[in-house]
């Protein structure tokens, strides 16, 4: 009997958490957690909301959590997930268990996980992150409205991709043209919350990573954040958290009556600098020329396509920069294909996925 697999690309990022599955399910949370209660009075002004993206409260292993939107609206605990340390922070268990019972569809299932690391964080943390995901077991209830939705969240096979690189994985499927040509060398910039990863490849009868151009740091969205909040603070000594300060940024910098898109522009150019000049002291001046394509990911990406796609830093691209559809969910989708390729090995072999 052929076992059937729910296949799930998970990217757990500093800002969003974003999951694709093999069943079309595309979920996208703020990564954040808090203490959850049971509420009493949800449905005071109408109908009581039930189980939704923006309304997710769950019990994983007997605690109540709100994840996401909720966390932030009504826990008196929220906090970040997916610190440095993935693995052993405390939120890191309660977002995995939650996100994968909502994509379920029944109480078990055979489930295939591939997991997305930071590409400066992923040769120290890989093996002890898919230790983890293959030990990863969880009892999870979902609630909608008073309905209690039952899940045992556990993964058959695990794997683990490097973030940026994982898009590599994905981005062939969409991009045949471009990617079929012989001997194409691209390179991914992947622009997250607190990270930036550059990854360069060769491909030709196979994929070949060079690693003397790839490179990560720590910084990503976040310096846009830091600009955006000195701002606010010089006009209006307030503080404000980083959920707020992203959706000034995703209004364009627009805040009540307040504009701060000036201040926006002026992050934008210092993040687009400190790519260029990476790129510039990483990719020597013969190498460069190697490159015909950089795609352009994440949440970040959205941010700076205009500022590195004018860069003049950036004219020996050949085809230049090309911004894929949905940039945030690029890694999610290559962890998804990656995943999609553990079953066909266990299937056609019959092994353990090693």
């Amino acid at each position: 009997m052929i076992e059937v697999f729910l296949k799930i690309g998970f990217d757990g990022g500093y800002g969003n958490t974003k999951l694709i599955s093999s069943t079309g399910r595309r979920i996208e949370v703020p990564s954040v957690v808090g203490a959850g209660f049971k509420r009493s009075y949800g449905d005071i002004f109408g109908k009581r909301k039930g189980l939704e993206i923006d309304n997710l409260h769950a019990c994983v292993d007997g605690e109540d959590y709100f994840i996401g939107a909720l966390a932030l609206k009504e826990s008196r605990t929220p906090s970040a997930a997916f610190a440095e340390n993935k693995i052993n922070h405390p939120n890191t268990k309660a977002l995995i268990a939650s996100l994968t019972a909502l994509a379920m569809e029944k109480e078990k299932e055979n489930i295939i996980i591939v997991a997305s690391l930071p590409f400066v964080e992923y040769k120290n943390q890989k093996r002890e992150f898919k230790e983890y995901l293959n030990n990863f077991e969880a009892k999870v209830i979902l609630y909608d409205g008073e309905k209690e939705i039952k899940r045992h969240v556990f993964f058959r096979y695990a794997g683990v991709a490097p973030q940026a690189a994982a898009a590599i994985y994905y981005l062939p499927e969409v991009y045949k043209e471009i990617l079929n040509e012989e001997d194409i060398t691209i390179a991914v910039i992947d622009i997250g919350m607190k990270t930036l990863d550059v990854v360069v490849v060769e491909i030709a009868d196979d994929i070949q990573i060079i690693e003397s151009m790839s490179f990560g740091f720590h910084t990503g969205i976040s310096l846009l954040h830091d600009y955006l909040q000195r701002a606010i603070q010089d006009t209006t000594d307030l503080s404000l958290n980083i959920p707020k300060l992203d959706a000034v940024l995703k209004k364009g910098g627009r805040w009540g009556s307040f504009d701060f898109s000036e201040a926006i522009e002026k992050g934008k150019k210092e993040l687009a600098k400190m790519i260029i000049d990476e790129i510039n002291e990483k990719w020597g001046q013969e190498q460069k020329y190697k490159v015909g394509k950089i795609f352009l990911i994440g949440g970040g990406g959205e941010y700076l396509y205009e500022e590195l796609k004018n860069s003049k830093d950036l004219k020996f691209i050949k085809n230049h920069i090309e911004l894929p559809a949905e940039p945030r969910f690029i890694n999610a989708r290559g962890c998804l294909v990656k995943a999609q390729e553990i079953e066909e090995i266990v299937l056609e072999q019959n092994v353990s996925y090693l």
